[in-house]
């Protein structure tokens, strides 16, 4: 597995599937224990967590502004190791990634939104009045279409074996993966 300050912080290099899968399941458990931890530091606990269902409080509801804050802090803290890992996986595919990483912005920006949007959408999606919901709709549509791409490209397409303009491969085919970390 490749260091934790090239993986997390550097922009260069290539980064094979199984360390992006292991360091994205990684940023993404510690940055939403980050967030239900600050939250119930800051706004108490939430009745989930009252209750003793953790694994509901830690994926589950807590109070609105709350989670929106402190979602919003830490999204923002974590971006640039995404960031990292969404560019170093698409050079291993052979691609610039600007599309890719397009999306993980359009993704940071959705915590920008008003916390009930999708849910007021829904309602007025509910009460047919379809063009006062299409905006929020559409955006989590799109937002959910782009991920579903980003999933596929960086987490199941393999990437370029032996070397290509972005390095050689992580995998150790056609060069030292010792010249990737120098």
């Amino acid at each position: 597995m490749m260091p934790f300050k090239h993986a997390l912080f550097s922009f260069n290099g290539r980064i094979r599937r199984r360390d992006w899968w292991l360091w994205s399941i990684a940023l993404l458990l510690i940055q939403t224990l980050a967030v239900r931890v600050t939250d119930t530091l800051l706004f108490g606990p939430d009745a989930d967590l009252q209750a003793g269902n953790n694994f509901a409080w830690f994926f589950g509801t807590a109070p609105v502004t709350g989670v929106h804050l402190t979602g919003l802090a830490f999204g923002l803290v974590f971006l640039w190791p995404a960031l990292a890992l969404t560019l170093k996986r698409a050079r291993d595919r052979d691609r610039r990634g600007r599309e890719l990483v397009f999306i993980q912005l359009a993704a940071a920006a959705s915590l920008l939104l008003p916390v009930d949007v999708f849910e007021t959408a829904g309602r007025a999606f509910d009460a047919a009045d379809y063009t006062a919901a299409a905006p929020a709709m559409l955006y989590g549509v799109a937002l959910m279409i782009g991920s579903l791409y980003q999933l596929v490209v960086l987490g199941f397409l393999d990437g370029t074996p032996g070397p290509n303009r972005f390095g050689t491969s992580p995998k150790g085919i056609g060069g030292d993966t010792a010249e990737v970390f120098s």
